[in-house]
């Protein structure tokens, strides 16, 4: 403590011993502003809108109570019959029908549609979602990483990640 007193004596000595700003605002008299500085000055800032989707989780089976997946997997082989998964969306849909989508990602990122179907939604207001099928067979059967997406009007809703390994 008597180490911090002294170093802050020392500094304050050397500083004159007061505070004082480094730089004074600018003063600027109505007279002196023109429209190209107002207009300057008027420029507004979007506000940053955080985009929220939602998950999707993938197993070998869901919660038919509670639509979770209970063993969560990423990896699955490519002869695997039935995977399951669950999607929290982040909002609900806003029509009748919500797109389910699965891509074939390469190594580079480049995605390959490997199929689209437009869902029937008879409730908007759902956002968790719970389905099962032989997704491997639906993908061909072939071995990559692969993007399932839900999406309403062009926004995704939710997305997640599996891999068929050999």
């Amino acid at each position: 403590m008597k180490r911090l007193l002294a170093v802050a004596l020392m500094l304050s000595a050397c500083g004159g011993g007061y505070i004082y700003p480094t730089a004074a605002p600018a003063i600027v008299f109505p007279d002196q502003v023109d429209d190209a500085t107002v207009e300057d000055a008027a420029v507004e800032i979007a506000p940053v809108v955080e985009t929220f989707i939602g998950l999707i989780t993938f197993g070998t089976s869901y919660d038919l109570k509670t639509l979770d997946i209970p063993k969560p997997l990423t990896r699955f082989k490519r002869t695997y019959r039935q995977i399951a998964w669950s999607a929290d969306l982040a909002r609900g849909v806003n029509g009748a029908f919500v797109s389910w989508t699965v891509v074939r990602r390469s190594e580079s990122g480049e995605e390959e549609t490997m199929f689209e179907v437009d869902e029937p939604m008879e409730d908007s207001t759902v956002t968790n979602l719970a389905n099962s099928g032989d997704l491997a067979s639906i993908v061909g059967n072939r071995a990559g990483m692969y993007v399932m997406r839900y999406i309403d009007s062009g926004e995704i809703l939710a997305a997640g990640t599996f891999t068929l390994v050999e």
